[in-house]
């Protein structure tokens, strides 16, 4: 399945960073916490939509993970954080000396993801199933018979997995 993950993306990034909104500018960012690469002294150019703002408002321990490729290019926004989300984000950072993006054949990569599948949050469960679609078919059987079949009988019902 050729499209990028979560993975690829956090791994492709030139700089990711935790940010929630900045007070001196509404509706727009400031860096909390840097995760990777250098993000510069200049403010992070990126609108923070209402819900999103909302969010961060009701929830002062979450952030917004912001990745940006290129030293000269925009920022984009990957998802609002949780604990669990958080986790998932410093132990994909935690293998960018061995996984490259767009990796097919990695075991390792694929035995990190296998577990999320069926995960409560949507986003851990896309990963995981996005990362599975893509390895190789011998990876993929050999994993299946770890995969709760409820979760895999839920699967089929939605009619997005049916490739």
């Amino acid at each position: 399945m050729p499209v990028k993950t979560l993975a690829d993306r956090l791994l492709e990034a030139d700089a990711l960073v935790l940010a929630r909104e900045d007070p001196e500018r509404p509706f727009h960012y400031v860096t909390v916490e840097v995760l990777k690469g250098e993000p510069g002294n200049t403010p992070i150019d990126a609108f923070l939509p209402s819900m999103d703002r909302r969010i961060l408002a009701r929830y002062p321990q979450r952030h917004m993970l912001l990745a940006r490729v290129r030293p000269d290019g925009n920022w984009s926004a990957l998802g609002i954080t949780d604990a669990e989300y958080e986790r998932f984000v410093r132990r994909i950072l935690g293998h960018a000396d061995t996984w490259k993006p767009m990796e097919r054949n990695n075991p390792q990569r694929l035995a990190e993801f296998a577990p999320l599948l069926g995960h409560a949050d949507i986003r851990l469960h896309e990963a995981a199933y996005l990362e599975i679609a893509r390895a190789p078919y011998n990876e993929i059987r050999r994993i299946a018979t770890e995969a709760p079949i409820d979760t895999v009988r839920g699967m089929l019902d939605e009619p997005r997995y049916l490739e």
